[in-house]
């Protein structure tokens, strides 16, 4: 990224995310009182496929309380609202402290954890409290399976925590987006593409341009400078071209 794109984003960085780095959503995870004394209860004790069924169930009667799409996790931790990705991300977080050998799945619209206790899979889906701890190689690869189903089955990746803020950035922008915010997303939307590029990523900071360009009211050299960034992000021409604009 450029001196212009930093300029820009740092401007927004407190106000777009609460932790915008992984060091930072760390940080927030750790201070928790809750989430330390689960780290601190298991810390001494075996690691086990029992041991994480134990830790999933306390996760959820002493911090996630209730669903709510592109919550996030300064707002999980307060209210106990909690998503897929907010959820898993608090899980990765203890499960990494514990050291347990974990990958994160990532799919296009969901993300769950995958653990191997010595070499026994189990497979953590956030927002299922009563079923979400899966174990069994057979009963694991059905669970996966069906996940992936409802997700199409399109770019299943695994990634690493310090991708994390930036999926959450993204959520962020999705919600900016869909209640008209479409500077703010846009704006969001850039400082995600700090820790990773995804083809919806592209797509939305697309949308949030156009919609930028045809429903708010903003100044020429501001627009100029967006497309700029808008180009050096994507390296393509935006709908809205230059000549346009002048």
């Amino acid at each position: 990224m450029t001196i212009l794109i930093l300029c820009i984003t740092a401007v927004l960085a407190s106000a777009v995310a609460n932790g915008s780095s992984a060091e930072e959503l760390s940080e927030q995870l750790i201070n928790d009182d809750r989430v330390k004394s689960i780290v601190d209860r298991f810390s001494d004790k075996k690691k086990s496929v029992n041991a994480v069924k134990r830790i999933f169930c306390k996760v959820h009667r002493q911090i996630l309380s209730e669903y709510k799409q592109y919550s996030t996790i300064e707002g999980m931790l307060s209210t106990g609202n909690y998503d897929c990705l907010t959820g898993t991300a608090l899980l990765a977080h203890i499960f990494n402290a514990l050291d347990y050998n974990y990958e994160i799945v990532a799919l296009d619209y969901h993300i769950y954890l995958l653990l191997d206790v010595d070499g026994e899979k189990v497979l953590l889906e956030s927002t299922d409290p009563m079923f979400g701890y899966v174990t069994g190689k057979s009963v694991i690869a059905k669970m996966a399976e069906y996940i992936d189903d409802q997700d199409n089955k399109k770019n299943i990746k695994s990634i690493d925590f310090k991708k994390i803020p930036g999926l959450i950035l993204y959520n962020t922008a999705v919600d900016e987006y869909n209640r008209g915010y479409f500077e703010t997303s846009f704006l969001t939307l850039v400082s995600a593409f700090d820790y990773l590029e995804t083809p919806k990523m592209e797509n939305l900071l697309k949308l949030a341009i156009s919609s930028l360009v045809i429903y708010e009211e903003i100044s020429e050299e501001k627009l100029k400078r967006y497309l700029d960034i808008y180009l050096e992000i994507s390296g393509k021409n935006p709908l809205v071209h230059y000549s346009e604009i002048n």
